[in-house]
């Protein structure tokens, strides 16, 4: 291991402490900490037209600005996205947006996060405390590659958007990039690859040359796992591009990267017969310390099938991300709420009360309000959250499931979503949708069908008329993160199952999870995570 490596890792590791020493501080005393954030945040946006007619300012106390602010969602803040986007400046904030960051949305099938300074050093101030954390506790991080999950944008966006947009470094300040650049296991211009499938096979072309990589951060546990059985199919080609340093056929795409050439690695992929099993793991990257995934709610099952491919290797659940601000950061064996970065309220799930962030109690059940740099004022997310206790005075907050809606691998399919593609169905006749089923990846294990997770929109033929329904993938496709989730092989094709008995099936799926039949209610989307009803296993083995 080279003597540069390991001081770029202790010159981040440095940096990071100040950035924790911040966050304990900011622990201690949480009031006066969200106080100061959100009057730095209302000074940001003083003048800004979306907010002129609020009647706040930088003096705004929070009852006050809880009194005269809405709830808000994307819908509120989409007008003042769109003239940002065309080119009217300031019409959020007064601080410029550096870039908008594509993402899911329940009204829409695409939103886009604005960006700004402010924003991105409210994401610092959660980030570095995190990785401080993680070289504490993990002694390996401080030699070797990481390796941090770029953000994942469909082919066909590829070509709109900033280069920015792509590179998850980008949310650093420039120098700290410079530094973290030096030990990153993969080139952030795989991202900048014509399409998604040669983006995801020189990630791991770069992974498998890495035999000193040291940690690996993804989002979804499913990612990681496709990426490591994509050892086995894509085996051949690997230990070609391996030996030769050249990409072959994908060439074009990746013009803008570099090809590892690593003869060790490929001579070890080619004398194996499945590169995917433990021992072979463990001899490609035998200094991997840590990796960094969900492991709660639906991807618990699928964080634990991780582990068992990687029995050596600690993993660690992240804090609750989204596109619009960070929530909870892992710390000291927890997940304290990020005090510091953006200003936070919750509303209580029992009683619809919203309450600051300091008035939290163990054993509320919540869903977070971000007011954020960004110029998005109560924006609440579709999370549900478990106070589970407190880290000093910062609330620690158990990631729960959605509110609404469902994410098998991170496409955050929301209820109107799937109204919409129920109503298209019905209005073109031939059926009538009874409900968009999410039928999670160890249900359909459990039946046989392979460990990818897939969406059924169950129908009734409409006497008389023809019933030969179709597309309803290419509709979810038009979803950012389903759009992902299919083209990194998270989740299988959306299929259609018309039949006269679709009520029955649902009401199978209710029963079973201890429902009163008379009290059913018909939802447009329903996570099925049962046992499989006959005809629906049925109709899955067909396909499948």
């Amino acid at each position: 291991m080279s003597i540069f490596n390991r001081l770029t890792h202790e010159v981040t590791r440095w940096w990071s402490n100040y950035y924790r020493r911040q966050f304990i501080a900011a622990t201690n005393n949480v009031e006066a900490t969200q106080q100061q954030i959100l009057g730095r945040i209302l000074a940001s946006i003083e003048g800004a037209e979306a907010h002129k007619s609020l009647g706040i300012n930088a003096n705004t106390d929070w009852q006050t600005f809880a009194s005269k602010v809405p709830v808000s969602d994307y819908k509120t803040w989409h007008p003042w996205i769109d003239k940002d986007q065309t080119g009217q400046s300031g019409a959020l904030c007064n601080d410029p947006i550096r870039r908008h960051q594509p993402t899911s949305g329940s009204t829409s099938a695409i939103k886009w996060i604005p960006y700004t300074g402010e924003f991105l050093a409210e994401i610092n101030r959660a980030l570095m405390p995190w990785i401080s954390e993680m070289y504490a506790d993990h002694q390996g991080l401080r030699r070797g590659f990481h390796y941090w999950s770029v953000s994942w944008i469909p082919s066909d966006l590829r070509k709109d958007i900033d280069e920015n947009v792509n590179d998850d470094l980008n949310i650093l300040p420039w120098w700290e990039r410079l530094i973290a650049n030096q030990y990153m296991a993969v080139p952030s211009t795989v991202a900048n690859a014509t399409y998604s499938d040669d983006t995801l096979f020189a990630s791991l072309a770069w992974l498998v040359a890495r035999k000193d990589l040291s940690f690996i951060s993804v989002w979804s546990p499913t990612f990681a796992i496709n990426l490591i059985e994509e050892l086995k199919d894509k085996k051949d080609e690997l230990v070609q591009i391996l030996s030769s340093g050249h990409w072959g056929d994908r060439a074009e795409s990746l013009r803008l990267t570099p090809c590892p050439r690593q003869l060790e690695q490929a001579a070890l992929l080619k004398s194996c017969e499945d590169p995917s099993q433990p021992e072979v793991l463990a001899e490609l990257w035998p200094q991997l310390a840590l990796i960094s995934c969900w492991d709660s709610a639906s991807s618990q099952v699928w964080a634990d099938q991780l582990r068992a491919m990687l029995p050596q290797v600690a993993l660690e659940g992240k804090g609750l991300w989204a596109t619009e601000g960070a929530v909870t950061l892992p710390f000291a064996g927890k997940f304290p709420l990020a005090v510091n970065s953006h200003y936070y309220e919750f509303m209580d799930l029992n009683s619809s009360d919203i309450v600051p962030a300091w008035k939290l109690e163990a054993g509320m059940e919540v869903s977070p309000l971000l007011t954020t740099g960004s110029g998005f004022l109560r924006y609440q997310l579709s999370d549900r959250l478990l106070v589970s206790g407190h880290y000093n005075q910062a609330p620690c907050l158990e990631f729960k499931g959605r509110i609404n809606g469902t994410d098998l691998a991170g496409e955050k399919l929301a209820n109107e979503s799937a109204q919409e593609i129920i109503d298209d169905y019905y209005r073109a006749g031939g059926v009538k949708p009874v409900s968009l089923l999410a039928i999670p990846g160890d249900v359909m294990q459990a039946a046989g069908l392979g460990a990818q997770g897939r969406y059924v929109l169950l129908c009734e033929p409409i006497p008389g008329q023809a019933a030969n329904p179709g597309g309803l993938d290419e509709k979810l496709l038009q979803h950012f993160h389903y759009k992902l989730a299919r083209e990194l092989n998270q989740l299988a094709a959306a299929t259609i199952l018309v039949t006269p008995n679709a009520y029955s099936i649902y009401n199978f799926r209710c029963i079973q999870r201890g429902m009163v039949e008379g009290n059913i209610k018909i939802e447009p989307l329903v996570l099925w995570n049962t046992a499989l009803n006959a005809e629906l296993e049925q109709h899955l083995k067909g396909i499948h």
